[in-house]
């Protein structure tokens, strides 16, 4: 005889399925099918929102900049980004946010310090200078080369100006009309931007590191909010 079967869906949390089906196998001969994922939108967006507070929570509690050169700032803009947002936001969002702008300000001072190097070497030229010279037909090359390569003796055949040496690298250049000129060594090519401008760059960029951290230090103060969420 064929019997007619009772179909029922449970939900039930991931700790509580062993013992649950541990129990349904007592009641006799049954279909069992598994899933782990919710079965509707409503319960899809509850998980989702719980395994992203689960997240955020356990990356929260990670932050800390007691070690950073820039503790002390750092602690006073929390505590004003605390005072200026209470009660007014998102923790999730917040720290989403935040996290994410910080790993691009972090992104932005590398290149901002890679060009640094590149340029201070070279100081500052005056821009109107070295137009002016190349309206009158001179040419300006530069040249970095390992200082123990490099010849003194260059400069009597040459009209050529030591800009910077730190022990290992000399950089230099030369001015000259000569069409038929020639040089031992390649010439290469000049960092673009001046140091000054870049290091005024990287003190924005630095500034904002910190109120972003400033900011995921004040959202610790969130943590319970979102553990009840």
């Amino acid at each position: 005889m064929i019997t007619k079967m009772t179909q029922y869906s449970f939900i039930l949390l991931s700790g509580e399925q062993e013992t649950f089906m541990e129990k349904l196998r007592t009641l006799g001969v049954m279909d069992v099918t598994r899933s782990s994922k919710p079965v509707d939108e409503t319960s899809s967006s509850m998980f989702a929102k719980s395994d992203e507070c689960k997240k955020v929570l356990g990356r929260l509690e990670d932050v800390d900049y007691s070690k950073d050169a820039d503790f002390e700032v750092i602690s006073s803009v929390a505590a004003v980004q605390t005072k200026a947002s209470f009660g007014q936001e998102d923790p999730v969002k917040a720290f989403t946010e935040s996290s994410l702008r910080l790993e691009e300000l972090k992104q932005r001072l590398q290149i901002l310090r890679k060009a640094y190097e590149e340029q201070l070497p070279w100081g500052t030229f005056d821009e109107q200078k070295l137009k002016a010279l190349a309206e009158q037909g001179y040419k300006t090359r530069y040249y970095k080369i390992q200082t123990k390569l490099f010849d003194e003796s260059w400069s009597a055949d040459y009209p050529l100006q030591v800009i910077s040496e730190n022990g290992t690298f000399t950089w230099f250049v030369t001015v000259s009309d000569d069409p038929h000129y020639d040089f031992p060594i390649d010439e290469c090519n000049l960092a673009s931007g001046s140091c000054q401008d870049t290091a005024a760059k990287m003190d924005k960029v630095s500034s904002a590191i910190i109120e972003c951290k400033g900011k995921l230090l004040s959202l610790k103060r969130l943590i319970p909010q979102i553990e009840k969420s």
